[in-house]
C-alpha cells in the first residue's frame, strides 16, 4: 500500500496506509461495494464497477473550538511550503478553482479553451 498521493514505493507510511484503509472500509466494505483487489480494472467496461460512496457529517466545533481559524492557519502554512518546482506554487484543494472564478469575475465572463469550443460545435452539429 502506498503513501497517500504517491505512486512509487519504498514506504506506504502509517498515515497514508491508515487513510487508504479507512476509505476502503467506509466506501467499499461498509457500503457493500467492491473493495481492494475485487475492484475491476479502470479500463474494463464489460462488468459493472460496483463502486460505493460514504458520506459523513462532522461538526468540528464538537471537538475543539476555533476550527475555522486553525484550518485557515494550516492551509496558509501548507501554501507557504517550498514547492518542488518554484514555477508551480503549493496549492490546496479549491485554490485553482478559486483562481479561475476570480479570473472569470475580472473578465466578466467564462473563459473557454479552444478545444472546449470545438467540442461544443461538434456536439451541437450532431
Amino acid at each position: 500500500m502506498l503513501r497517500f498521493g504517491y505512486t512509487t514505493p519504498p514506504s506506504g507510511g502509517y498515515k497514508g496506509t491508515g487513510l487508504c484503509m479507512m476509505v476502503e472500509i467506509l466506501c467499499g466494505i461498509m457500503a457493500g461495494s467492491s473493495f481492494g483487489k475485487s475492484i475491476r480494472k479502470w479500463q474494463t467496461t464489460e462488468e459493472n464497477a460496483n463502486l460505493g460512496q460514504c458520506f459523513v457529517a462532522i461538526d468540528p466545533e464538537c471537538f475543539a473550538p476555533g476550527f475555522d481559524e486553525r484550518l485557515s492557519c494550516f492551509l496558509d502554512e501548507t501554501r507557504e511550503l517550498k514547492p518542488v518546482d518554484p514555477s508551480y506554487p503549493v496549492q490546496v484543494a479549491g485554490d485553482p478553482e478559486r483562481a479561475h472564478m476570480y479570473m472569470c469575475d475580472e473578465l466578466d465572463g467564462i473563459v473557454y479553451k479552444k478545444s472546449q469550443l470545438e467540442h461544443l460545435v461538434r456536439f451541437t452539429s450532431l
